[in-house]
Formats: structure tokens, sequence, C-alpha cells
């Protein structure tokens, strides 16, 4: 997994074997959280995953909302021709 935004590229954070809603939180918490932090202080950003069935678990939801993280709303789910981040994963490949 990685993120990336106008202040740089993010971490990339290896996932062996099947991410389940835990092991995304876990990601988001100790990866995610440090970057926007230290990048953004608060400042203008918004969040976008591809709405896959792991990214919108109950748990992780109310995980994005406890921790204030600002998400693009109203993207189209699983949707990797729109997504940014596919066309870094292509250039990297």
């Amino acid at each position: 997994m990685g993120c990336f935004s106008g202040k740089g590229l993010g971490p990339l954070v290896k996932v062996d074997g099947k991410m389940n809603r835990l092991d995304y939180i876990e990601i988001l918490d100790k990866h995610l959280l440090p970057f926007i932090r230290s990048k953004h202080h608060r400042q203008r950003y918004a969040f976008q995953d591809d709405n896959a069935p792991v990214h919108t678990a109950r748990d992780v939801k109310n995980w994005i909302v406890q921790q204030k993280v600002k998400v693009l709303p109203d993207w189209p789910s699983q949707s990797p021709d729109l997504n940014p981040i596919e066309h870094l994963w292509h250039e990297l490949e």
C-alpha cells in the first residue's frame, strides 16, 4: 500500500497475504496519520481509497471519523481508472 500528495510521497507499506479491516486500520494508524500530520499540519488534504470492501468496513469508517481524517466525498466504488495512485503503480512497474 502507498500514498502520495502534492507535498510528496508517503510511506510504502508491504502487505503480505490478504488484508482485513483490522490490518487496514493498523496501516492507516501507523503510516497514514503520521504522514498527514508531518506533511499537512491540518491543512487542506483529502484522503481517497478505492472503496474496496476492506476500506468500507464499519470499523474502518468509524476509525476514520474518530481520527478526523478528511475523506474525498462521493468517490465511485472500486474505480481504478480514476484512482491517481494506479498511474503511479504503473510507472513503478
